[in-house]
């Protein structure tokens, strides 16, 4: 990764000091290196998200709270009650760094945010208000039906933490039909708990560790796997606390001739003779059978796989 994407998450870790200005459980605020006006401040959510409509809508509100308050707290500050707040989102609008930030930039005669602003006209704005209300009762509807499915089952999984990034490495033996996985799951916890429940099936994990985005790990007590909700929980001795963590986990699988999962099939070789391979089905529900995930559509992600053969 290049030192912009990584930045802000560092930034946030500790491990590039920034003039902090308020700090919370999501979000994390901080003076601008190089500001166009005095007070000039960055807002960020602690967990990184590339663009704004990516966040989760909890993360949302907990950044409008943020720049509310930071807001307020500038224009005390500065005796300044002018300001603008700019928001970019990917390099076409100008977003040098790819972890969605806020900035609030007082504005006075001494300086601030210029502005150009090329207007046009809207030629149909009837058509693009027609096309946005739409848009926005059909993500509030896939909301909604998602939520009452999830409450609805006692087979779906808490809401209680969420995924955002995984990073897998598989390495498979393609004599004894195994496998070996090491997981670093990126996630964002919602409400403090003492387990994390994830799905996983036909896989036996070894060890599972938290670090929270101080640095601070903390070990599983308990590993167990519920095979007839295909369901793993992570027990831990107290609680984890809010905001983002990375888990990390070291498990082996089988690759099985199911034709599910990572699973293992035949090929004929240039000699004619029968050759193993492995391969991967995870749809509709598989992919727990390669590694531990919450395998729900409205568990969104990212994924970073290596394989080592």
């Amino acid at each position: 990764m290049s030192f912009a994407e990584t930045l802000f998450t560092k930034i946030v870790a500790g491990e590039i000091p920034s003039f902090k200005v308020y700090e919370d459980d999501l979000t994390y605020a901080f003076l601008d290196i190089n500001p166009l006006s005095l007070g000039h401040t960055l807002v960020i959510p602690k967990t990184k998200y590339t663009k704004f409509d990516t966040i989760p809508p909890h993360i949302a509100a907990a950044l409008g709270k943020s720049v509310n308050l930071i807001a307020k707290a500038i224009k005390k500050a500065t005796g300044i009650n002018d300001y603008n707040i700019l928001q970019n989102n990917g390099k076409a609008a100008h977003q040098e760094v790819p972890h969605c930030h806020f900035h609030i930039i007082p504005k006075s005669k001494a300086g601030g945010l210029g502005v150009v602003w090329n207007s046009s006209k809207n030629e149909d704005p009837e058509d693009i208000q027609s096309k946005i209300v739409q848009a926005i009762v059909d993500i509030q509807n896939d909301q909604a039906e998602e939520a009452a499915a999830a409450a609805g089952s006692e087979h779906r999984l808490p809401q209680t933490v969420q995924p955002r990034n995984y990073k897998l490495t598989l390495s498979p033996d393609l004599e004894k039909f195994t496998f070996d996985g090491v997981l670093h799951i990126e996630a964002d916890v919602l409400t403090a708990t003492t387990t994390i429940v994830m799905h996983a099936k036909e896989l036996e994990v070894s060890s599972a560790v938290v670090t929270d985005c101080f640095g601070v790990s903390t070990t599983a007590s308990d590993i167990s796997i519920d095979e007839k909700k295909d369901q793993l929980t992570l027990t831990f001795a107290s609680k984890v606390n809010k905001g983002g963590i990375t888990i990390a986990l070291n498990f082996v699988g089988c690759l099985n001739d199911k034709m599910a999962g990572f699973y293992r099939s035949t090929y004929k070789g240039a000699d004619g003779s029968d050759k193993v391979m492995a391969t991967t089905q995870f749809e509709a529900t598989d992919a727990r059978r390669s590694f531990p995930c919450w395998d729900e559509p409205d568990f969104k992600a990212t994924f970073d796989m290596t394989m080592i053969v």
